[in-house]
């Protein structure tokens, strides 16, 4: 008896050789993409209720395609495996063959394929399709691009927004078709010989000639491997002037004979996670034509329109994007974003540096998830989803209302889908939850939510913030409006390499990055969900994130002794009012609440985002009067702009130089504390700062006693 992973679940007929890599071994990953394609013809021979009519036939043929396996008429797309990067996809196919609007809502209510096919006869086949621009000249940004246009404009954007992939390419590689399938994509998608400038305030596109694109090839077969490392890090991170040049770039690195690196960096401003996927599989059918002496262009259909026109047509549906913004205007008033307790102060700008830490769903964990998924006639997104935000919910002691961000794809128009270009957009799920709910209601809730998106989706998250949050368009500040955790499920794969025909490609690692403070990604895989949680270093340590934090036991008594020393230090009466800038997570957070407390004092609880953006203006509205601060963050606050109401600023957590006492002390009252957690947040303090005399002076103590000791013990002194 064979063991259950080694009993084959499906034999499929190839009718061709087995695929194979550069090193003569079969290629596995080739190998279930083509065991997949072979399928695909045989989805409408499998249904044995015949369709219909026409409709029904094209519904079966674009469920199967989509899906990848034979479906049968009363099939139902979720049980199928399908979700809602597929929904997508599967609406805009349906939309450009039946001429007709189909929408992700409607899939999600009707997921049968003969209910979505009756569905589908009573819309009326006014479906529009996009125009083509009807001039050649300059256009308008989408709202996504105005976005980070403004970010480019301010150093802040320079390189967080840059999409990096590097592939290993071992084997007789035609450079000379390399290149004109380099060309063909250049020649294919306008967006990829676009330049962007602004006039009058307003960000522009331009459509600048072919040819701008050069590949730069590089012999490095001589150097050392820190030599090329040193080259291919300057290639994924240098910076784009997408004034004078386009948003892409291409190297070709030679490590020897037949082993080479493919480098492609894309900026935001011009693509998305679908166009990578896009870009991977053209650029692979492109060389392959290319190496059989064929047309590279001719290799697959012309694209309808480019992605001008798609920004042409946004700017037009503002009587749509009115109605859909009232939605969610109402979801979403008086929200909050989904946070979690930081390990480290939020600074005035995130360096985009990430942490990964992976994790797997597989085995008997994601057999019982797809036999809960079909028990309740859903997806595998939806109860993930509310399993994070139940997950959320218990981290933060019970946040009964937070907002979550997806990414959607924003393919659901003809001609969207085989494009290059920014069309990605964020949806804010807004999730309920008590302490007395069972696991089943947040997936209804998640569930009910997320068709209520979908069919709100066309209104950019750009104009979502600029109504709640006016302002902040023109705003550098660190913290990501509405959304600071970030949950996907993504379908495409292979993202991270470059598969050229008869050549073994690999992915090369590069250095994470992430612009939120975390992101939850899943990969749908044959067996199970390949993912991996991104974080933010600035944020996170890894041991947060990857397990239980570690507390600090800590005696009420010697708490209430610390704050109690804490205000007769630092003079805090029942006229002070004292900031709560550190984040809970903190120990100095609890001392920021509980020492104005105990002495009749008020506490000030701005919103985080409004603190990062401008404390000047909070401590000038809430009359702020005592504030702890890391003197890091107070080095990005000007000293000479108006603080009038702050008598006192104590500062802490990190050391402090005389360049911090040079700018704030003869303008407040500067103090100086240290202290671990477990010795009661503050045990040693200086409460007036003029000149630092010392460097390691850290005071006299505060609420305790002090003994230095040498190792062992020996030679103790107070």
């Amino acid at each position: 008896m064979l063991p259950a992973h080694m009993v084959s679940q499906k034999i499929v007929v190839l009718g061709c050789q087995l695929p194979v890599g550069a090193d003569g071994k079969v290629d596995r990953e080739e190998l279930g993409r083509t065991a997949q394609a072979i399928q695909k013809p045989s989805a409408v021979a499998s249904v044995h209720a015949s369709p219909k009519d026409d409709i029904e036939t094209v519904v079966c043929e674009e469920f199967g395609s989509v899906l990848g396996v034979g479906v049968e008429i009363n099939d139902n797309f979720f049980n199928q495996g399908g979700h809602s990067l597929m929904a997508t996809k599967l609406a805009a196919r349906l939309s450009r063959r039946l001429n007709t609007d189909i929408s992700v809502k409607n899939i999600f209510d009707q997921p049968v394929l003969s209910d979505l096919a009756d569905t589908i006869r009573r819309i009326s086949a006014s479906h529009k399709p996009i125009a083509k621009t009807i001039h050649d000249g300059p256009v308008k940004l989408s709202f996504a691009q105005g976005r980070l246009w403004f970010l480019e404009q301010i150093d802040l954007g320079k390189t967080a927004y840059i999409i990096p992939m590097a592939t290993r390419l071992r084997g007789p590689l035609n450079t000379k078709a390399l290149e004109a399938a380099i060309r063909t994509l250049e020649t294919r998608h306008e967006i990829l010989h676009t330049t962007f400038y602004e006039t009058d305030g307003v960000g522009m596109q331009a459509v600048g000639p072919v040819g701008t694109i050069k590949i730069n090839i590089v012999d490095m077969s001589a150097k050392t491997h820190e030599e090329y490392a040193q080259l291919l890090r300057r290639e994924q991170t240098t910076a784009f002037d997408l004034a004078v040049q386009s948003g892409w770039r291409v190297a070709l690195i030679k490590l020897g004979q037949n082993d080479h690196v493919l480098s492609v960096v894309m900026h935001h401003i011009i693509s998305d996670g679908w166009s990578i996927d896009v870009m991977r599989r053209e650029l692979g059918q492109f060389y392959a034509a290319a190496v059989r002496g064929r047309d590279p262009l001719s290799a697959i259909p012309a694209l309808p329109i480019q992605y001008r026109d798609f920004a042409v047509w946004q700017t037009q549906q503002s009587a749509e994007h009115g109605r859909q913004l009232q939605y969610w205007k109402k979801m979403l008033a008086d929200s909050s974003p989904a946070e979690l307790l930081t390990d480290k102060p939020q600074p005035a700008t995130l360096s985009g540096d990430a942490g990964v830490v992976p994790l797997v769903i597989d085995g008997p964990m994601y057999e019982d998830l797809q036999a809960f998924c079909r028990y309740h006639q859903t997806t595998s997104f939806t109860v993930l989803l509310a399993a994070f935000r139940a997950a959320h919910y218990r981290l933060t002691t019970g946040a009964e209302s937070a907002i979550i961000g997806t990414p959607i794809a924003n393919r659901n128009r003809p001609g969207f889908e085989n494009m290059i270009g920014f069309f990605v957009n964020t949806q804010c799920m807004k999730i309920a939850m008590g302490k007395d709910d069972t696991f089943e209601g947040p997936v209804r809730q998640v569930r009910s939510t997320m068709t209520a998106a979908f069919a709100n989706q066309d209104v950019p998250f750009e104009r979502i913030v600029s109504e709640l949050l006016p302002g902040f368009r023109d705003s550098s500040t660190s913290i990501n409006p509405l959304v600071q955790l970030m949950f996907a499920l993504h379908s495409q794969q292979d993202l991270e390499r470059i598969p050229l025909e008869g050549l073994a490609a690999e992915a090369v690692p590069g250095s994470p990055t992430t612009r939120m403070d975390l992101e939850f990604h899943l990969l749908q895989g044959w067996k199970g969900l390949d993912g991996r949680v991104l974080y933010s270093k600035d944020l996170f340590k890894e041991k947060t994130v990857d397990g239980v934090v570690a507390g600090a036991v800590v005696e009420h008594g010697a708490f209430c002794t610390a704050a109690v020393a804490q205000a007769q230090n630092m003079s805090i009466g029942p006229e002070s009012r004292c900031l709560q800038f550190a984040s809970f997570a903190f120990d100095i957070a609890m001392l920021d609440m509980v020492t104005p407390l105990l002495v009749g004092g008020c506490v000030c609880m701005p919103q985080k985002r409004d603190m990062i953006a401008d404390l000047p203006r909070v401590v000038r509205g809430m009359n702020v009067t005592w504030a702890f601060l890391t003197p890091s963050f107070v080095r990005t606050l000007n000293p000479e702009e108006e603080l009038a109401p702050l008598e006192t600023l104590f500062l802490g957590g990190e050391p402090l130089s005389q360049r911090d006492v040079d700018g704030w002390a003869d303008r407040v009252r500067l103090g100086n504390g240290y202290g671990p957690a477990e010795c009661a947040v503050i045990s040693s303090v200086m409460p007036r700062v003029t000149r630092l005399t010392e460097a390691s002076n850290i005071g006299h103590p505060s609420g305790c006693a002090r003994w230095v000791t040498e190792l062992g013990n020996r030679g103790v002194q107070q």
